[in-house]
């Protein structure tokens, strides 16, 4: 607690200091940017502390948005795929991507570095393949499902253009909503479950967790799986954020945003 109060008193300088220097930065539409561009880069950020809490490390959580995004949107408008469908597909996809790379870790004993260094490169790869590197988008339909990029709680309860300017100006994005809510359930999966315990032993002492009698293998695999499902879902609101991806450089260099956050 004493190193979360710390990094909220730094933060609170921080404001300080910046809107100090120009005021305009406490302005609601500022506070509403960093708001929905802190939840899209903190589910990466989340998703990424747990290979850290390993003890490895996840380089390919950018590339795995970028290819997520454009199969998101490929499939969904290209395709013409049942949302729930494509959805379901692109989670399994990012389930099995995490899969792999624990499995590499755990039964071959590659070093984590080197296995999701190569996933960068390969995912990314994959990406320009199956899109033939041509920009993928949603056009102007599908308006329900960018509202979890878009929407803002409590505006959307009221008519158009009939909130109140406090409202308009404070309610908070979707995708900071979508951040607390993902923080809170694995904050309760690590703090409140056995298997979170497992995660944190495993962590401080691999050795003397496998002779605890933990299944360290299981739970690193579980950690990667967690990183690759959060990277997807990134994915998916960044290319509905940005309404288009480009194989090439959707989640270019997001990998580092991700490490830095967490």
């Amino acid at each position: 607690m004493k190193r979360i109060a710390g990094i909220a008193v730094l933060l609170l300088v921080v404001i300080l200091i910046t809107t100090l220097i120009d005021t305009t930065f406490i302005k609601g539409y500022n506070i509403k940017n960093i708001l929905r561009w802190s939840g899209l880069f903190g589910i990466l950020s989340l998703g990424e502390a747990f290979p850290i809490m390993t003890g490895g490390i996840d380089l390919s959580v950018g590339s795995i948005a970028g290819l997520i995004g454009a199969l998101s949107a490929n499939f969904i408008r290209m395709r013409e795929m049942p949302i729930a469908l494509a959805l379901a597909i692109c989670f399994t996809i990012s389930i099995l991507m995490g899969f792999l790379h624990g499995l590499l870790v755990t039964k071959i004993r590659m070093q984590p570095f080197v296995v999701t260094l190569c996933g960068l490169f390969i995912y990314r790869g994959m990406a320009r393949f199956t899109m033939q590197d041509i920009t993928q988008g949603y056009g102007n339909a599908f308006l329900g499902l960018k509202f979890l990029a878009h929407g803002r709680i409590p505006l959307a309860f009221w008519p158009a253009g009939q909130a109140p300017r406090f409202i308009e100006d404070w309610s908070l994005p979707m995708p900071f909503l979508i951040l607390a809510a993902v923080g809170i359930i694995l904050a309760i999966f690590l703090n409140r479950s056995v298997y979170g315990r497992y995660i944190l032993a495993l962590g401080r002492n691999e050795r003397a967790a496998r002779f605890s009698g933990i299944n360290t293998d299981r739970m690193t695999i579980v950690a990667y799986i967690i990183s690759s499902t959060c990277a997807g879902l990134a994915g998916i609101l960044f290319s509905l954020d940005l309404n288009t991806v480009q194989p090439s450089t959707a989640g270019n260099m997001y990998e580092l945003y991700a490490i830095a956050g967490c």
